[in-house]
């Protein structure tokens, strides 16, 4: 079987997602990048009161915004966040993640519940892991903080 019809047999819930990294609404975008940085990711989920998803803050919207005024860090998240949030459902295929990342020219997609709120995290990352897991002979990966070096090409 090849990627292509693993990409449409796999479902977003049996992938390695992240767990969902959110802020809520009334937050300034200092403190929502004080929550990206604590978790590690490039993204936070922007959610209301009643813990639905509204938008999502990057890291890209945090460089340019940067770029275009410094005082953006004092600003409420829901000034600077993306409104048409990325997002996809977890019982929908890794194909559609794929997709969703090239139409829209992202990294990230949040994964909502049927009630719109935030269930975990998928994007690049996670399709990175599902091609190097469903074709482990094709690409070797190699813990970045091994002092061993493969002799071998990557292949990836």
């Amino acid at each position: 079987m090849g990627l292509s019809s693993h990409l449409q047999q796999t479902l977003i819930k049996d992938t390695n997602t992240r767990p969902p990294v959110t802020i809520a609404d009334s937050a300034t975008v200092l403190e929502a990048v004080e929550v990206m940085r604590s978790a590690s990711l490039g993204c936070v989920v922007v959610i209301d009161s009643e813990e639905k998803a509204v938008g999502m803050f990057t890291e890209g919207i945090l460089r340019h915004g940067l770029n275009d005024s410094p005082t953006i860090l004092d600003d409420n998240i829901k000034s600077q966040m993306v409104e048409r949030l990325p997002w996809v459902s977890p019982t929908e295929s890794m194909s559609v993640v794929l997709e969703a990342m090239e139409d829209n020219n992202i990294r990230f997609l949040a994964i909502l519940d049927e009630n719109h709120r935030v269930i975990g995290i998928t994007g690049q990352k996670t399709l990175m892991e599902f091609v190097a897991d469903t074709f482990p002979r094709e690409i070797l990966t190699q813990d970045p903080t091994s002092a061993t070096i493969s002799k071998r090409k990557e292949g990836a």
